[in-house]
């Protein structure tokens, strides 16, 4: 059951859709009775037309009835078609056969889509109450800096505090974790360090707990790994005070099948008296046939050069791929296809594509791109969401007054910038007003009267780039 529930808390966890050769069906789990495997458990994922979790249903088996029961399930909502933005749990009635509310997880994203914060609420007399809320920031790289924790029941105040730190090449190499001692200062609770192989993978990590004057170790895990850098065992061991040594305490060993998916992960637990591991608990995976993505994403960036948008991602695993459509947004949410890339269709090597964007086309201070990855049956998924701001190339762009009722004064720098347009839009990109102006201008006067009340944009567009602002309109 603690391996049931483990699973179910890592697929809550995943609040990004990626693309993968495949989507977990089921996972079976079973226990060792000491003679044979006997079931015990269950996880079985729901997915929409887009390949995105839906439903994550627990089961537990009744041996009296030979039959799976109903115990939890997760279910999901999505923001920005493949970013998570609520999963609610709910546990099974068995009393009138129905699904009862336990508690609803909220994310908040910021413009380049890291969490922001998780919103926890419990179920409590018939109606959503919150009980915490986690707020996460970020250092210059891009990673997590710190988890802060606040409990909301009655009043907010602080629980829990997670720090990260990082080595050179952005691995983690300590998370400490700490609690609010209630007054006024954060109390050390454990910490995390990470070791690595060449290859970056994770070595080992340690658990060390604080006891109130200095850190004592509590336990270690160390992996290893196949040629492909899957983990093939995690052997966890527990430190003895009494010898100051490690001892063993738990073993996984997972085993794949043809494709390089997960396939089974053996849970055996150390036994003192006989000096081997004993058998606990077997997981066994299997993939949806109705959702098997087309190929491996492995990255997927965007890059400006003055008005030329480049992006560029690289494919493996591909299997009936028929190609990728390049989606482009001004706010994240609502996607319109820019162009299209034909795949390489089926190939198991790494394979490189790239599509240029023009960014006169675009109105607004930033534009997020997405792939849409189809193969030749239809099917297809969706990358991550990259954004791009859009700068301006020299010197700045002015208007006043600004919020502006009648007359709207413009001040730029185009010389020596060749042909130069000057564009007004509205929210919804639609061109309100256009001009061609001379390059030895600097100052434009435009008549805004007639326009509606809302925020526009306002571009200068070269052969050199694109200068942008806006203003509002009273």
């Amino acid at each position: 059951m603690k391996r049931l529930l483990l699973a179910a808390f890592l697929f809550a966890f995943i609040v990004k859709s990626e693309a993968q050769t495949a989507k977990v069906d089921t996972i079976v789990t079973e226990k060792w009775t000491g003679t044979a495997w006997q079931d015990s458990g269950r996880t079985v994922s729901t997915y929409d037309a887009n390949c995105h979790l839906t439903t994550l249903l627990q089961q537990l088996w009744n041996t009296g009835s030979s039959a799976w029961v109903n115990s939890f399930q997760i279910n999901f909502t999505y923001a920005s078609g493949d970013y998570v933005s609520e999963a609610i749990t709910q546990q099974w009635n068995k009393n009138n056969s129905t699904w009862k509310n336990v508690s609803r997880s909220t994310y908040t994203y910021d413009g380049s889509f890291k969490i922001l914060t998780i919103t926890i609420d419990l179920w409590l007399s018939n109606t959503w109450q919150t009980s915490a809320i986690s707020t996460y920031s970020y250092n210059t790289n891009g990673y997590v800096d710190s988890i802060l924790t606040q409990s909301a029941l009655i009043i907010l105040q602080n629980t829990s505090l997670v720090t990260y730190t990082y080595n050179s090449d952005n691995t983690p190499s300590v998370v400490l974790n700490q609690t609010w001692d209630g007054v006024s200062a954060w109390v050390n609770a454990s910490r995390t360090t990470y070791t690595y192989n060449g290859d970056k993978t994770v070595h080992q990590t340690v658990i060390e707990t604080w006891s109130g004057s200095a850190w004592e170790n509590e336990e270690r895990i160390t992996y290893t790994y196949n040629g492909s850098a899957k983990v093939l065992t995690e052997t966890t061991e527990n430190w003895d005070t009494g010898t100051s040594t490690w001892v063993n305490s738990e073993l996984t060993t997972n085993t794949y099948n043809g494709n390089g998916d997960l396939a089974t992960a053996l849970h055996q637990s150390w036994n003192t008296g006989t000096s081997a591991w004993d058998n606990e608990t077997r997981d066994t995976y299997t993939y949806s046939t109705s959702c098997t993505l087309p190929l491996t994403l492995l990255n997927f960036t965007a890059s400006r050069n003055n008005n030329v948008i480049s992006l560029t991602w690289q494919t493996s695993n591909e299997v009936n791929t028929s190609h990728f459509n390049i989606q482009r947004s001004a706010d994240g949410v609502n996607f319109t296809t820019a162009g299209n890339v034909t795949a390489k269709g089926n190939s198991a090597l790494t394979n490189n594509y790239s599509f240029t964007d023009d960014a006169k086309k675009i109105n607004g201070d930033k534009v997020y791109y997405r792939l849409q990855m189809v193969d030749k049956d239809g099917k297809y998924t969706f990358s991550k969401i990259v954004p791009i701001t859009l700068l301006v190339y020299t010197g700045n762009i002015k208007t006043y007054p600004n919020p502006v009722k009648d007359q709207l004064y413009i001040l730029f720098n185009a010389q020596n910038a060749g042909k130069a347009t000057l564009r007004i839009s509205d929210a919804s990109g639609k061109i309100v007003h256009a001009e061609t102006i001379s390059t030895s201008v600097t100052a434009l006067g435009v008549n805004v009267s007639r326009l509606g009340k809302g925020v526009y944009y306002v571009q200068l567009i070269t052969d050199k780039g694109t200068q942008r602002t806006q203003f509002v309109k009273q």
